[in-house]
């Protein structure tokens, strides 16, 4: 069962600044960067939540998630880290310090972590599953079947 309502962190969009007027110029013109990406990604994860797509694509669509942020990690956010250590005070296009920037990106990881448990809890083994269906559980390169020996 999903959280309640008021239990829930903010949304993503709730945590990028409102989309700026036609022929504004200014931070809130700009979309934050990580954010959107998070944003993407969130997206990429639904796919895999939708009960109607078939167990080992579900599979492949979390992957991808884990992979993206294995190198969201490894950047962006070791960018973030650098700028933030050095006390940088530049400011993003969006108009957000790199250490406000960092906790924003904190708060969007641990909701998507949750969902990942969440999936995992609620596929009980699926891992299992996709390795007996697919004849390596961590062959996701290509749709052709493995090769036989």
């Amino acid at each position: 069962m999903p959280p309640s309502r008021s239990k829930r962190r903010p949304s993503l969009a709730a945590l990028t600044p409102a989309p700026a007027r036609r022929g504004a110029t200014g931070p809130a013109t700009f979309a934050n960067r990580e954010l959107s990406w998070l944003a993407f990604n969130r997206r990429v994860l639904e796919q895999a939540r939708h009960s109607a797509t078939p167990l080992l694509e579900r599979v492949k669509f979390l992957a991808i998630v884990s992979s993206n942020l294995d190198e969201f990690f490894e950047i962006r956010v070791a960018g973030l880290l650098q700028q933030a250590d050095s006390a940088s005070a530049e400011l993003s296009l969006d108009g957000v310090t790199p250490r406000e920037n960092l906790r924003r990106i904190r708060t969007a990881v641990d909701d998507k972590r949750a969902e990942l448990a969440a999936f995992d809890e609620a596929n009980p083994g699926a891992k299992e599953r996709v390795a007996a269906s697919s004849g390596s559980p961590l062959d996701f390169s290509t749709d052709s079947p493995p090769a036989s020996d």
